[in-house]
């Protein structure tokens, strides 16, 4: 979403879709470096912004993180969690999850996590519109 976060905020939401980043800069999803606010956001997408480059074979490898690349001493990054749907545990935050920060979750834990996400998300239950995943209330 963002490339440097400088004294922002990202907060009640959700990203869903593909991310990719193909340069030597790479970070996550919502930032690559956080100077500011993220808080209560999740991310179900099918790539990450990562750093991606050929390797032995000419096959693809990938690093990166989920939710932001960095978080720097200035920034804040609470409550956020990611689908892990691969094998390959790219981290929330650096390559790293970090607990009550930004965490890896299976598809049928991120599906649950309305009620921890905050008053801003409910269920998708009723007819769903985001393959069961959190929706925001005004949904």
């Amino acid at each position: 979403m963002l490339s440097n976060m400088e004294g922002a905020s990202i907060r009640n939401c959700y990203c869903t879709g593909m991310s990719l980043n193909e340069g030597p800069e790479y970070g996550g999803a919502l930032c690559r470096n956080n100077r500011g606010e993220i808080d209560s956001c999740y991310i179900v997408i099918s790539s990450y912004s990562v750093q991606r480059w050929f390797g032995p074979g000419d096959e693809y490898k990938y690093s990166g993180s989920a939710i932001a690349g960095g978080n720097a001493t200035s920034g804040t990054i609470r409550n956020c969690y990611y689908l892990n749907h691969s094998s390959e545990k790219i981290g929330g935050i650096d390559g790293k999850d970090v607990i009550g920060q930004a965490e890896s979750k299976s598809e049928s834990e991120l599906k649950e996590l309305a009620g921890v996400l905050g008053s801003a998300f409910k269920k998708d239950y009723d007819e769903p519109i985001n393959d069961g995943y959190p929706i925001l209330n005004w949904q």
